[in-house]
């Protein structure tokens, strides 16, 4: 069994938002005792223009549902576009289904009763924690797609597949000329383009390397023959368009794919082009 306690909330950026005033100043007093700091936010629209100022140090969100200008689970939804793997604990007084349908819709998985169980909220921020460590094990922070651990579990959980490793020619060269920053954008963006061509639930997309992705075809209708067509598609539509950066301007790029099938959990390359 997992001990939650091996988690130190001294270590970790709480955002606390709350419409009532004396809940909010008192619940966030005690937290910020335990933690190693604690914004607050009496709406939900404060609560996300806190998140934008500080989304590289928050690393756990709790809120109310019902508040003004904005409600918690909105505000909810607005932060897990831009970090889907941020932990969110919403506090509600109501047991409504809808509510809570809603909150598992956007990928949170804990909340806790009002009035506020101290001792039950630290508990279960402990546990929000740990369940998102262990997430990412499987999980790549900057594309926030399956990692190498994933590929590797869901080869061995599944029948034989198969895949596409696409590799990204001369990445580092890339990096040099327009700078990291660049770089994983440019990586955000194929991401994008990506799942546009192979989306869910047909097929399952990883990154497994610093510049190379997999596609793992779910769809067992589709033929490696179909997924070869559609990966010269792609390169011939980056051939064609490069990958658009947020300053207007396209990287052109060129890109390595290879035909894998998977048997008893081993790779064996097909074809290449």
């Amino acid at each position: 069994m997992i001990n939650s306690n091996a988690v130190n909330l001294k270590d970790i950026t709480v955002l606390y938002c709350e419409d009532e005033d004396d809940l909010r100043n008192v619940t966030g007093d005690v937290i910020k005792q335990f933690t190693k700091e604690v914004h607050l936010a009496q709406n939900g629209r404060i609560g996300f223009e806190t998140f934008l100022q500080y989304q590289d140090d928050i690393d756990l969100i709790i809120t109310d549902v019902n508040m003004p200008e904005l409600n918690g689970l909105e505000m909810a939804r607005k932060i897990k576009e831009i970090n889907p793997n941020i932990p969110i604990i919403v506090a509600t007084a109501f047991s409504n289904s809808s509510y809570l349908l809603e909150a598992i819709e956007l990928g949170i998985d804990k909340y806790v009763l009002k009035p506020i169980d101290i001792k039950k909220l630290f508990t279960v921020m402990k546990q929000s924690l740990l369940y998102h460590e262990l997430q990412d094990l499987y999980r790549d922070n900057l594309t926030h797609l399956g990692n190498r651990n994933a590929l590797i579990k869901e080869l061995k959980q599944t029948k034989p597949s198969i895949i596409a490793l696409i590799d990204i020619d001369d990445f580092s060269i890339l990096n040099e000329l327009y700078g990291e920053e660049n770089g994983d954008k440019l990586l955000v963006q194929f991401k994008t383009i990506l799942q546009e061509f192979f989306p869910k639930p047909n097929y399952e997309l990883y990154r497994v390397g610093a510049d190379k992705f997999v596609v793992n075809l779910r769809n067992t209708d589709t033929t490696q023959d179909e997924l070869r067509l559609e990966c010269i598609e792609l390169i011939h539509k980056l051939d064609k368009m490069g990958i658009p950066l947020d300053n207007g301007n396209n990287i052109n790029i060129g890109i390595t794919i290879g035909i894998a099938k998977s048997s008893n959990q081993n790779l064996n390359l097909k074809c290449n082009f």
